[in-house]
C-alpha cells in the first residue's frame, strides 16, 4: 500500500478532505464512529477508552495490511481517540480509498470488524447521573 497513516490519540482531532495520494482513487469512504447517548438502556456521559497504545497501532496496521491485501486499499488514514470521549463525539475516524467503491466499502468494514476485536482498545462507559 501507498501510505497508511495510524494514530492512537488523546486529543479531539480535525478532519481534513483528502488531498494528494487519495485523489488517484475512485472511491473515498470516510467512517465516523460517533459515540452514543445510551449504553446497554442508560444514558452516558461518554466513553473512557484505554489502549495498549504500541500494541494498538501494531495491531492496526497488520489490519488495515491485510484489508489492503484482500481488496485493494490504496490509502488508508485511521484515528481512534482514547481517553475520555463525551457522548456526540467521534472515537474513531477511518478514511479509505480504492480504485472502485465496492473494495472501498469492503475495506471500510473489514477495518472496523476487525479492529473491534483484535486491538488492545478498550471502552468503559461513564453513566450519568439521572436517570434515562
Amino acid at each position: 500500500m501507498d501510505f497508511c497513516e495510524i494514530l492512537i490519540t488523546d486529543k479531539t482531532f480535525v478532519i481534513s478532505p483528502p488531498t494528494g495520494a487519495w485523489a488517484g482513487c475512485g472511491a473515498v469512504i470516510d467512517f465516523f464512529g460517533v459515540v452514543r447517548p445510551m449504553e446497554n438502556g442508560r444514558r452516558i456521559d461518554g466513553l473512557d477508552y484505554e489502549a495498549h497504545s504500541r500494541m494498538a497501532e501494531k495491531e492496526l496496521r497488520s489490519i488495515v495490511n491485510e484489508c489492503a491485501r484482500d481488496h485493494e486499499l490504496g490509502v488508508c488514514r485511521l484515528t481512534h481517540r482514547i481517553g475520555f470521549v463525551p457522548a456526540g463525539e467521534i472515537s474513531l475516524f477511518l478514511r479509505v480509498a480504492a480504485p472502485h467503491r465496492e473494495a472501498a466499502y469492503a475495506a471500510s468494514r473489514a477495518i472496523v470488524e476487525a479492529l473491534k476485536r483484535r486491538a488492545p482498545i478498550w471502552k468503559r462507559p461513564i453513566f450519568s447521573e439521572c436517570a434515562a
